[in-house]
């Protein structure tokens, strides 16, 4: 979270001392703290709309989405020329699932300052999700002439292009999107488009580099396990599955991939113990039901 630290230009010695301090505040996080001195400030300076941007933004920041609102129509009634001010009053309409309101946000957004990369970013999840994947690649490709480095909206393009089935494309936007943000997701996305080309040594390359920068990133290791058990290297799938299940014990995709590799390594005991737990903790799903019967039917048969 961000928040504008203009000065006011408000001439008051203890408007100025009490505006440093809410903005520390909100710079470390400290939130609700913050919105106290905000609100006195509304009071000393109630006609600056870079105060009410403020306090919006840190309203926001503590899901008080409904109040942000109020808030930051506030500071666009007073200063309609400001980008940042119909930006995050967007968020808050999109928060509160106001979303042809937000869309009206963003455009206005963007129309203020045509490389407002985030709003046209947040168009083109707003219109995903809305199910017209045109004007999604639309606005991301406005997103990436506005940032050609924005690694969300490079992520972005290559879900969209992932949904297209055009993986040559979904493998090059992810990989931009890994280089620019380090971030596990991304690199896990790009092992699966690259799993997907027929490119799996490179897949598994990139997921064993990945779990170990973050060993916490529970679907890398699921990812991983997928690729191994593919691989018919089935004594490394059980290793990395374990590490994803003992991260999350309801990760039930890693323990069903789990219970699977077990069968193929015919630990049957193993593998219904795994079974087990899934049909307490999942008892509707079809798939592990299927599985988990063909492993008692087999059990039946050693008998």
């Amino acid at each position: 979270m961000s928040t504008d630290k203009t000065s006011s230009n408000n001439p008051s010695p203890e408007g100025e001392a009490l505006w440093q301090q809410a903005n520390d505040l909100a710079a470390t996080g400290q939130l609700l703290d913050a919105v106290p001195l905000y609100l006195e400030l509304t009071d000393i300076w109630p006609t600056q709309p870079v105060v009410w941007l403020n306090l919006g933004i840190v309203l926001g920041g503590l899901q008080r989405h409904g109040e942000a609102k109020q808030c930051l129509e506030r500071a666009v009634d007073m200063d309609t020329g400001n980008p940042q001010s119909r930006f995050q009053l967007g968020q808050m309409q999109e928060h509160l699932g106001e979303l042809e309101d937000a869309a009206r946000s963003y455009l206005y957004a963007t129309g203020l300052d045509v490389r407002h990369f985030d709003a046209w970013h947040r168009l083109s999840e707003i219109a995903h999700k809305n199910g017209e994947e045109d004007l999604a690649e639309q606005y991301l490709q406005e997103t990436l002439r506005a940032e050609p480095n924005h690694p969300a909206g490079n992520f972005s393009l290559g879900n969209l292009r992932q949904r297209q089935g055009n993986l040559d494309g979904a493998a090059h936007y992810f990989s931009l999107a890994y280089k620019l943000s380090n971030d596990p997701a991304c690199g896990n996305n790009l092992a699966g488009a690259l799993d997907g080309l027929g490119r799996v040594s490179e897949a598994i390359d990139i997921l064993r580099e990945l779990v170990q920068a973050r060993p916490d990133y529970m679907l890398a290791w699921n990812t991983l396990g997928g690729l191994f058990m593919q691989t018919q290297r089935y004594d490394a799938a059980r290793r990395v599955l374990l590490q994803a299940v003992d991260l999350d014990e309801n990760f039930h995709a890693a323990r069903h991939g789990l219970a699977r590799c077990l069968v193929q390594m015919r630990d049957l005991l193993g593998a219904r113990e795994q079974f087990e737990y899934l049909a307490g903790a999942i008892p509707n799903e079809v798939a592990v039901l299927k599985d988990y019967a063909l492993v008692l039917e087999n059990l039946d048969r050693a008998v």
